[in-house]
C-alpha cells in the first residue's frame, strides 16, 4: 500500500504541473487574444469569438488528455538514480545527527546546565584585607 500511495501521489502531482502549465499557458493566450479579438470584432464578432473560444476548447482538450494519460512507469535508470539519491540524503542526515550530537556534548561539558556546579572553574582564593 506504501509504495502504492507514493506512485499514485508522484503521478497526481506530474499531473497537476501539467494541468498547471496549460493554465497559466492558456490565460496568457486569453490575454493576447482580447486586442486580437477587439480588432477582428470590426470584421466579424463571429471571428472576434472563435480565438478565444478556440483556447478554451484547447485547454479542455490537454487538461482531459493530462488528467486521464496513463501512468508510465520509472525506467530502471532512473529508480536506481532516485535510490542512490535517497541513500545519499539518509547518509547526509545521519552525518547532521552526529554532529548536532557532538555540539551537545561539548555544549554541555562546557556550560554546565546547573548555576551551583562550578567543577570545571576554580574558585578564587583572594582575601579580603
Amino acid at each position: 500500500m506504501g509504495n502504492e500511495g507514493r506512485e499514485n501521489a508522484r503521478g497526481n502531482t506530474r499531473r497537476v504541473a501539467g494541468i498547471a502549465a496549460v493554465g497559466a499557458t492558456s490565460l496568457c493566450m486569453l490575454g493576447l487574444s482580447i486586442p486580437l479579438a477587439a480588432i477582428l470584432a470590426r470584421y466579424s464578432i463571429w471571428m472576434a469569438g472563435a480565438l478565444p473560444l478556440a483556447i478554451l476548447i484547447g485547454a479542455g482538450i490537454m487538461t482531459a488528455r493530462i488528467w486521464f494519460q496513463p501512468d508510465t512507469p520509472l525506467s530502471p535508470t532512473e529508480t536506481e538514480a532516485l535510490r542512490e539519491r535517497v541513500r545519499e540524503l539518509e547518509e547526509r542526515l545521519a552525518n547532521l545527527e552526529m554532529i548536532d550530537s557532538v555540539e551537545a556534548h561539548f555544549a554541555n561539558k562546557h556550560h554546565p546546565t546547573h548555576p551551583s556546579d562550578t567543577s570545571d572553574h576554580p574558585k578564587s582564593t583572594t582575601t579580603a584585607g
